[in-house]
Order: structure tokens, then C-alpha cells, then sequence
């Protein structure tokens, strides 16, 4: 028997330039492992997510980041970033998150192996 431990799968952390010195209520998109993600900076706090919306599949990193919420460009689907990601008119739909790290000037973003 296989404990759930051993299957999930490892993580390496990289570096995600550009990201520590984001101010608040800025998103910017970079391509990480061959994947697009969208950064945020929501009151001081930094987020991570897939760059597409769950919605319309559009890329989410275009929207604009208003408090805590990033308003999807494509359907105008708001998503409440300091709850993960879930959106705020259909709960049902939400961004899927990254996991990100910032400390002493740098950042770096989890991605599994």
C-alpha cells in the first residue's frame, strides 16, 4: 500500500523575477515551466495563479485588481484573490492557484516535478 504522502508529486521552487517589488494592485503575467501564471500584489499580499480564467478560458493577467478582487477582461467574472482565487458571482468557478513564496527581495514559485 502506497501512502498519499509518496504519491503527491515533488515540488522545486524557481526564482520569479520581477515579482518581490510588486506594488499593491499590480498583476503582471511571466511563463514558468512552460506554464503562464498570473501575480498579484492584493494589499500587500502576493498571489499566484494559473493565467486563465475558469470561466472563459481567457488569460486572467489581463483583468484589473481592484482590492482584493481581479476582474476577469473576457466575462468580467471577479475573483476574491485573498480567498484562493474563488469567484465572487458563481463560487463555482475559481483561479487556480500557485503556490509562491517572497522573502529578502526575491520570489519563488513552486512547481511540481
Amino acid at each position: 500500500m502506497v501512502s498519499s504522502e509518496n504519491s503527491r508529486p515533488a515540488q522545486s521552487w524557481v526564482p520569479v523575477p520581477g515579482v518581490s517589488d510588486l506594488a499593491p494592485g499590480e498583476v503582471v503575467t511571466t511563463k514558468i515551466g512552460g506554464e503562464f501564471i498570473a501575480v498579484c500584489n492584493a494589499g500587500g499580499v502576493v498571489r499566484a495563479f494559473r493565467d486563465e480564467c475558469p470561466q472563459c478560458a481567457l488569460p486572467i493577467g489581463g483583468g484589473r485588481l481592484l482590492g482584493d478582487l481581479l476582474w476577469c477582461a473576457g466575462c468580467a467574472e471577479p475573483f476574491d484573490v485573498s480567498a484562493g482565487g474563488v469567484g465572487r458571482k458563481r463560487a463555482r468557478f475559481r483561479l487556480a492557484a500557485r503556490s509562491l513564496t517572497v522573502s529578502e527581495g526575491s520570489a519563488r514559485i513552486a512547481l511540481s516535478a
